[in-house]
């Protein structure tokens, strides 16, 4: 029985890897064909558009980089409008898929300046993008467009933490700053430490005890009350990733819900 399911996962195993292997077989058959068709023409527009379907088979293989690289060989100002409007919506593409949020905000712009499409695949890749560069105005517009603002399932947060009143605060009252931010036992582990520390200088120099008062009260004191600071700044910029990252969560379910 054992030897049948080794036999059945050896054969289907290699049935997966020569599927994969066709499938590259076809693409690279596939680019062939086109690079041939390419070299064999001298019109800017031909090429182009020769260019645009080689870019467009390496993204449906989720191949970027070459989709890139091939778009990269076309001249932008020797091709037509329609050519244009094709070369965008792929850089945007592929750089969206390679995670260069900026370019493929930059790409998409460029497509609506030139190109008057408003296709769904078009609003959607453009919302994404701006999602992921954390654009949430956008998102509260689309909620305010489909009367979904005060839908609970659509919260956002957008409150701008500034890490430097949080940083004060901490100067203030050593871990006001964290516990503000609701990182409560952080808060209240640097309050407790501090406020030992400061006991301990003050017992000691009541105490006559200057030496210890100074190098096993006030210089620990002074190192984690520094650090609680600091402390804060990092915080801060960690809640504001938490945040950014929920609202690009809350951001594709609206998208995914209403498209």
């Amino acid at each position: 029985m054992n030897l049948k399911i080794i036999i059945y996962l050896i054969l289907g195993t290699m049935h997966y890897i020569n599927a994969q292997n066709m499938n590259q077989l076809e693409l690279m058959c596939s680019q062939i064909e086109l690079e041939r068709n390419i070299m064999s023409h001298s019109d800017p527009d031909s090429i182009a558009k020769y260019l645009l379907k080689k870019s467009q088979s390496y993204l449906e293989s989720e191949l970027y980089e070459q989709s890139i690289k091939t778009l990269d060989r076309i001249s932008i100002t020797k091709i037509d409008s329609s050519s244009k409007c094709s070369y965008f919506y792929q850089k945007a593409y592929s750089n969206y898929g390679l995670s260069n949020y900026t370019n493929a905000k930059f790409n998409i712009s460029d497509f609506k300046y030139n190109c008057n499409d408003t296709s769904q695949s078009v609003k959607l890749l453009h919302y994404y993008i701006l999602i992921e560069n954390e654009e949430f105005e956008v998102i509260e517009n689309f909620l305010k467009q489909n009367n979904l603002q005060n839908d609970s399932n659509y919260f956002l947060e957008n409150e701008y933490l500034d890490p430097f009143k949080y940083k004060k605060m901490s100067s203030i009252l050593p871990g006001l700053g964290a516990m503000k931010l609701k990182y409560w036992k952080e808060g209240v582990v640097n309050l407790v430490l501090c406020s030992s520390f400061i006991a301990f200088t003050v017992l000691n120099i009541y105490t006559f005890h200057f030496g210890s008062a100074i190098f096993y009260g006030f210089y620990p004191f002074r190192r984690f009350y520094n650090g609680g600071r600091n402390m804060a700044l990092n915080l801060t910029r960690k809640k504001q990733i938490k945040i950014a990252n929920q609202n690009k969560l809350i951001g594709y379910k609206i998208i995914n819900d209403l498209k």
